[in-house]
């Protein structure tokens, strides 16, 4: 081909061969070899809260030159997010009132408590028996005395009539006994039923007989819960 030779020439991105008939020329470009490595970036924080990016290139040169490195340092803005820092709000300590203690009671208080819960109790169920089921036919202001001399029997009823026409009625509760309040039920209205016959149905003879069983039925047909026997 003529004279000359064909040469490569060209950069790495574009090839040629051109045909020089009496000069030999030889393009080289500045282009590595290699692939160029990554670019690594690093972030430095500043004195004035702004973080500082640092870029480096490092490019590989041909071996009779040498190695250049050129470093290019940003300033970054306000505006970026790297450099916004969320408030730190300050920690409050919250302090909870401390209850109060309550004072530890007594077991003679506990026992006087637990006592007044079962005569709120009594008078509660007396109230409402002498309403439902003996048609307020007792008198409302029938006492109901807690004895605690009582070892023997469990409840007492007493009517009594005295010369002026005045009559009274009480019923005497065993302290020691009716401890719990199944116990008041079936003793109380025991003794209920005993003063429905003297002053209702008027028989002042009657103990356990038929008179004193037909009350006994109505309150436990009322109340199932109570149970009353002799």
């Amino acid at each position: 081909m003529g004279g000359g030779r064909w040469v490569h020439t060209g950069s790495v991105r574009s090839h040629r061969l051109v045909q020089f008939p009496w000069l030999m020329l030889v393009r080289t470009s500045d282009e590595p070899r290699k692939a160029r490595t990554p670019l690594r970036k690093k972030t430095q924080p500043s004195s004035s809260g702004a973080a500082e990016l640092s870029i480096s290139i490092a490019a590989k040169i041909p071996r009779n030159a040498a190695k250049t490195i050129s470093r290019i340092t940003i300033d970054s803005t306000a505006e970026d997010p790297l450099s916004i820092a969320s408030p730190v709000l300050p920690q409050i300590a919250i302090r909870t009132p401390r209850t109060p203690k309550q004072p530890r009671m007594t077991k003679k208080a506990q026992a006087e408590a637990e006592q007044a819960k079962r005569a709120a109790y009594a008078e509660q169920l007396f109230a409402e028996l002498n309403h439902t089921v003996f048609k307020d036919g007792l008198r409302a202001d029938t006492k109901l005395v807690w004895n605690t001399r009582l070892l023997t029997t469990a409840g007492k009823a007493r009517w009594h009539k005295s010369s002026d026409g005045t009559r009274t009625s009480s019923i005497e509760l065993a302290t020691k006994i009716l401890d719990c309040e199944e116990r008041i039920r079936h003793t109380l209205s025991h003794e209920m039923c005993h003063l429905a016959c003297w002053i209702i149905d008027n028989d002042k003879a009657e103990g356990h007989g038929p008179v004193w069983n037909k009350w006994a039925w109505k309150v436990m047909r009322y109340r199932p819960d109570i149970e009353i026997s002799v």
